[in-house]
């Protein structure tokens, strides 16, 4: 039987990303890319609610920030499963948010949100290997 993972990982802001970074850091994941160069910091102003969004759009610098992926399912090419946003209508960002600190170096994660200064604040890794 296929054993199931589904990380995700949010943060509060610097320095109370430390026990996450330090994962990150040693943590072996499954896929092509095992290791990962990620990073949580800095103090982005928050206090804001995030919506569901098409996080494909702020991909591309197409759209708005403060918003989470809107996707119910997810699938790895073997099995679906659902969303951490199924059913979920909103996210309190709290009075400070850490976010990804060289957004260009996300994988091998995918990117559940955009917090409303723009920084990924959101990452999840899906298998099902």
């Amino acid at each position: 039987m296929d054993k199931w993972r589904f990380n995700i990982f949010w943060n509060d802001n610097e320095p109370f990303t430390y026990e996450c970074n330090f994962f990150l850091e040693s943590a072996e994941f499954p896929g092509d890319i095992s290791k990962t160069n990620v990073q949580f910091g800095g103090n982005h102003n928050g206090k804001k609610i995030m919506k569901p969004g098409d996080i494909s759009k702020e991909i591309k610098g197409e759209s708005e920030f403060g918003i989470f992926n809107n996707k119910r399912l997810f699938n790895d090419g073997k099995y679906p499963m659902f969303s951490l946003a199924h059913n979920l209508v909103k996210i309190a960002e709290g009075t400070t948010v850490s976010y990804v600190e060289e957004p260009d170096k996300y994988k091998p994660f995918n990117i559940f949100g955009y917090e409303h200064e723009g920084g990924i604040n959101i990452l999840f890794l899906f298998s099902s290997s």
